[in-house]
C-alpha cells in the first residue's frame, strides 16, 4: 500500500489548508471545571436580572395596554353616541325642505319634532335656528319635553355662529357651548337647511357633556384609571369631576380649564409635557407622560381625534405609575447574595476563564455571523491550545471557506430559509408576486471592440451595482440573462409592499447608474441606460428542475407579461440613466410620494386583455 493511500480518513475531507496548531494543547474538560463556578455566578445573576427585568416590563406593558383599552373605548363610544346625532341633523335639514318648514317656522309640528328626536337618547335638545335669528326647537327637561320658539337676534352667540351656519353642507360639530335652557353645556352638530342657492337656516340636535363625562369615567374605572376628554387648548371637555354642572362650567364657559377641573394629576401632566400641549405628536399611536404629583408617580396616556369641530379632541387616562418597587425588595436578598457568589467565581477563575471565554465568544459570533449569511463579515477563526476548540476553530474555517463558495451561486434569503426550516426543501407554490426584468440599451453596440474578458468585466460591474439595488429592497436575483437581470419579490418570504420596494429598488437603480455614468464619462467610456419592466400577478415559485439539478425560480404568465413590458421601454426615450414601465397592477400599489405617468394599453402576447402601462416618474 502506498503512503498516499494508507490515510483513508484524511482522503474524504475538502482540500482546503488546514491550520498550524500549537504544540501544547489541554482538555477542554479541565478548562470546564476551573470555569464552572463563574458559569454558574453568572447564571445566579442573569436569573435574577431577568426576573426583574421580566417583572418592570409586563407590568408596564399591561398598563399600555390597559390605557390603548380605554382610550380606544372611549373612541368607540364618542363615535356611537355621536354619530347618530349627526345622522340626524343630516337627515332633518334635509326632510324641513322637503316638508316646507323652512319657509313657515310656525308650521313644524311639535309632535313630529319629538317623534324624530325619541330614537335618540343622547340629544338634549333639536331644532332650527332660522338665519334670522328665530329658534325654533324641542327640548328634553327630566321626564318631560318643551317646544319653544326663542328670538335670538340679539344673543351675540347668534353672530358668531352665522359663518358655519351658512357653511356646513354636511353635517359639523360648533364648540362647546352653555345651553341657558337646558343649564349644562353641550356640542351641537348643524346642517345648512338650503333650497337651491337660497340659505335659511341650520338644523342642529345638541348633546350635553355631562352625559359624555359619565361614559368615559366608566371606561376609565374598567381599568382603574381616570379617563377624560380634552380640547387641544388645555380645556376639559369631558371627566369624572364634570358628570354634573362644575362652578366653572358658566354661559361664557362651557369647558372647563384643565387646571380648574379638580384634577391635580391631569394638570401636571399637562404641565410636565411639550409634546401634549403642542400636540404636533399626536396624529398617530399613544404618546405617554409622566409627572409626579405629592410625591407619588404617575403615567398618562394621550391620543389626538379629528372627527369632532373644527379644533381636534384629545382622548386620555392616567394611572397611577406601575410600582416595581416591590419586585426589587422581594429580589434583594437573592441579588446580594448573587452578587458575591459572582465576585468569588470570578476571583478564582479569573485566569482559566478568561484564557477559555475569549476563543468561545470568537466562535459564538462568527456561528451568528453564518446563522445570518453574512459572509462578508466572516473572519477565519484562530487556533486554540484547548484542544476541543481548534479542532472547532479548523472545522469552522473550513466550512466558512465552502459556505463563501456556495454564497455565490444561491441567493441568500433562499438559504436562510433552508437553515431555518428542518426539511431542507422550497416546495413550489403559487404566490403572489412582483418580478423585475432589466436590461442594457445597445449593448451589441458597446460591448463590439471589446475582448471577452472586458466584456465580461463590465457585465459583472453592472451586475454588482444592480444586484446591490434589489438586496437593499429585499428582493431575490432569480437569474443573469446575457445582460439582463431578472428579480423578484414576494418569495421566499412573504413581502407585504412588494410593488413599493420593487418601485423603490427601480429608481436606486436610476441613481447609481448615474453615479458610474460620470465616472465612466470621466473616464471616456460611454454611458449605461437601461430599460426596467415591473409587474404584479401570481407566478409559481419554488424548486424547478430534474431530481439532481433544481432551481429556485419563478414561472408563469406573469414573467412573460413583466419581459414584455419591459421590452415597450424601446419606444420611449429618457434622460435619465433609465425607463421605468410598469403595470396597473404595481401603479395600484405605489403611494402618492412616486408619481407616474401612463402610457397606454398594449396588447401583450398570450393574454386576451390588454394591459395597462405606466411609466414611473425619476
Amino acid at each position: 500500500m502506498s503512503p498516499e493511500n494508507s490515510n483513508t480518513d484524511k482522503s474524504d475531507k475538502p482540500d482546503l489548508p488546514a491550520d498550524a496548531g500549537p504544540s501544547i494543547r489541554v482538555g477542554i474538560t479541565l478548562a470546564i471545571t476551573v470555569c464552572i463556578l463563574t458559569i454558574v455566578a453568572l447564571g445566579i445573576g442573569a436569573v435574577t436580572w431577568q426576573q426583574w427585568q421580566a417583572a418592570k416590563n409586563n407590568t408596564e406593558t399591561l398598563t399600555r395596554q390597559n390605557a390603548h383599552l380605554v382610550i380606544s373605548q372611549v373612541d368607540k363610544y364618542l363615535e356611537q353616541y355621536l354619530e347618530p346625532v349627526a345622522n340626524y341633523v343630516e337627515h332633518m335639514a334635509d326632510h324641513a325642505v322637503l316638508s316646507g318648514w323652512h319657509k313657515a317656522p310656525t308650521s313644524i309640528p311639535e309632535d313630529v319634532l319629538a317623534a324624530s328626536i325619541a330614537a335618540a337618547p343622547a340629544i338634549g335638545n333639536a331644532g332650527i335656528l332660522f338665519f334670522e335669528g328665530l329658534d325654533v326647537r324641542l327640548e328634553h327637561l327630566g321626564g318631560g319635553t318643551a317646544f319653544r320658539h326663542i328670538d335670538r337676534t340679539e344673543d351675540p352667540r347668534h353672530e358668531d355662529l352665522r359663518p358655519l351656519l351658512a357653511t356646513a353642507s354636511e353635517a359639523r360639530w360648533s364648540r362647546p357651548i352653555f345651553d341657558i335652557m337646558l343649564e349644562t353645556p353641550v356640542i351641537k352638530a348643524w346642517r345648512t337647511v338650503r333650497q337651491g342657492d337660497r340659505y335659511f337656516g341650520a338644523w342642529y340636535a345638541g348633546v350635553a357633556l355631562s352625559d359624555i363625562s359619565q361614559a368615559v369615567t366608566d371606561a376609565g374605572d374598567q381599568f382603574g384609571g381616570t379617563a377624560f376628554v380634552l380640547t387641544d387648548k388645555g380645556q376639559v371637555l369631558a371627566h369624572a369631576n364634570l358628570q354634573s354642572l362644575h362652578p366653572e362650567q358658566t354661559e361664557d364657559q362651557a369647558a372647563v380649564p384643565i387646571d380648574r377641573v379638580g384634577d391635580l394629576v391631569l394638570d401636571g401632566l399637562w404641565r410636565n409635557s411639550d409634546e401634549v400641549r403642542d400636540c404636533s405628536c399626536l396624529t398617530s399611536g399613544l404618546v405617554t407622560v409622566s409627572a409626579v404629583v405629592d410625591g407619588k408617580d404617575y403615567t398618562g396616556f394621550f391620543r389626538r381625534i379629528f372627527r369632532y369641530g373644527a379644533e381636534p379632541w384629545i382622548i386620555g387616562v392616567w394611572f397611577v405609575a406601575a410600582d416595581i418597587g416591590g419586585y426589587g425588595e422581594r429580589l434583594t436578598d437573592s441579588g446580594w447574595a448573587g452578587f458575591g457568589l459572582v465576585v468569588l467565581a470570578l476571583v478564582m477563575a479569573a485566569i482559566a476563564g478568561n484564557a477559555i471565554a475569549k476563543p468561545i465568544r470568537r466562535s459564538t459570533a462568527a456561528v451568528a455571523s453564518v446563522a445570518r449569511m453574512d459572509m462578508g463579515t466572516l473572519e477565519r477563526l484562530p487556533p486554540s491550545r484547548i484542544s476541543e476548540l481548534d479542532d472547532l476553530a479548523h472545522s469552522y474555517n473550513n466550512m466558512r471557506s465552502v459556505l463563501r463558495m456556495f454564497e455565490t451561486y444561491v441567493p441568500r434569503t433562499l438559504v436562510r430559509r433552508l437553515i431555518a426550516d428542518e426539511s431542507r426543501t422550497v416546495d413550489s407554490s403559487e404566490r403572489e408576486l412582483t418580478v423585475m426584468f432589466t436590461d442594457i440599451v445597445g449593448f451589441t453596440t458597446i460591448a463590439e471592440g471589446h475582448s471577452p474578458a472586458e466584456v465580461a468585466a463590465l457585465v459583472n460591474e453592472h451586475f454588482d451595482i444592480l444586484g446591490s439595488c434589489v438586496e437593499e429592497q429585499g428582493g431575490t436575483i432569480d437569474k443573469y440573462i446575457g445582460d439582463a437581470l431578472m428579480a423578484f419579490w414576494g418569495a421566499p418570504e412573504t413581502t407585504e409592499d412588494a410593488s413599493v420596494r420593487a418601485c423603490y429598488c427601480a429608481l436606486a437603480m436610476v441613481d447609481a447608474l448615474e453615479r458610474d455614468n460620470q465616472r465612466r464619462k470621466g473616464e471616456g467610456l460611454a454611458p449605461i441606460k437601461i430599460r426596467i419592466g415591473i409587474h404584479t400577478g401570481p407566478a409559481l415559485v419554488g424548486n424547478i428542475g430534474a431530481k439532481g439539478r433544481v432551481n429556485y425560480t419563478i414561472i408563469g404568465d406573469t414573467v412573460n407579461t413583466c419581459q414584455r413590458i419591459e421590452n415597450l421601454g424601446r419606444e420611449i426615450e429618457t434622460r435619465r440613466a433609465a425607463v421605468i414601465l410598469i403595470s396597473d397592477s404595481v401603479a395600484r400599489d405605489l403611494p402618492a410620494s412616486m408619481p407616474y405617468a401612463q402610457v397606454g394599453s398594449f396588447a401583450v402576447k398570450g393574454r386576451d386583455k390588454p394591459v395597462e402601462v405606466y411609466q414611473l416618474m425619476t
